[in-house]
């Protein structure tokens, strides 16, 4: 059976990345051209590129953002005093945050596995052909509206989307795909990878760390 467990249960604040010129960018399947024939330097570029991007996502989030990444259930009055600001302001900040659409919501990573819940998660690869005008968004965001579809991101290399689905059985994920998927017109292919066990989710690790063994010496 496909578990998913975790060992904690943590509140995430969801932020939505910020208008930075870098992050406009990245989304732009047209914007780099890598070579081919270079496979393992096509992986130091993508990777030097998303690490890029990661740092100047950090610059431009404010220190209030940055706590509330770390441990959303922090307290307005905890964070100002973190922040030496009244705590009037930081909730009032929280707030425009909430309205804007930076912070887009709140999670909490629970240890399923000791609740005995059965949930079985899958990532599918999906191929689609872009449309004249709306490229590759509106069939995206068709994708993401199901209820089965947890994330949803456009990707580049061999194919376009990649969708994390869950379910209560697998069955259930099985027909999600080859009934209501793959059968949206547009959707040229999909490859579905159940997953097994999670070890780390959404920053959060999900067993706790063991303490290192250490190999004993003789003299």
């Amino acid at each position: 059976m496909i578990l998913s467990a975790g060992n904690r249960a943590d509140r995430i604040r969801l932020i939505a990345p910020l208008k930075s010129s870098v992050l406009t960018n990245q989304c732009d399947r047209g914007s780099y051209s890598l070579p081919l024939d270079r496979p393992s330097t096509d992986i130091r570029i993508l990777n030097t590129m998303s690490q890029v991007i990661a740092e100047r996502t950090v610059e431009n989030m404010d220190t209030l953002l940055k706590l509330l990444r770390e441990n959303a259930s922090l307290k307005p009055s905890e964070l100002a005093v973190m922040l030496n600001r009244p705590e009037s302001e930081v909730a009032t900040q929280i707030q425009n945050y909430e309205r804007d659409g930076v912070i887009l919501g709140y999670r909490t990573v629970v240890n399923e596995e000791k609740l005995g819940v059965e949930r079985v998660r899958a990532v599918i690869e999906v191929k689609i052909t872009p449309e004249r005008e709306g490229g590759f968004n509106r069939l995206a965001e068709r994708i993401a509206k199901y209820s089965e579809v947890s994330s949803c991101y456009l990707m580049s290399g061999g194919y376009d989307l990649l969708v994390f689905v869950e379910g209560n059985t697998l069955r259930e994920v099985a027909s999600f795909v080859s009934e209501k998927l793959a059968t949206i017109q547009g959707v040229i292919s999909t490859g579905t990878h159940f997953m097994l066990k999670p070890y780390k989710e959404q920053g959060v690790l999900m067993a706790k760390q063991q303490a290192e063994e250490r190999l004993v010496v003789s003299p």
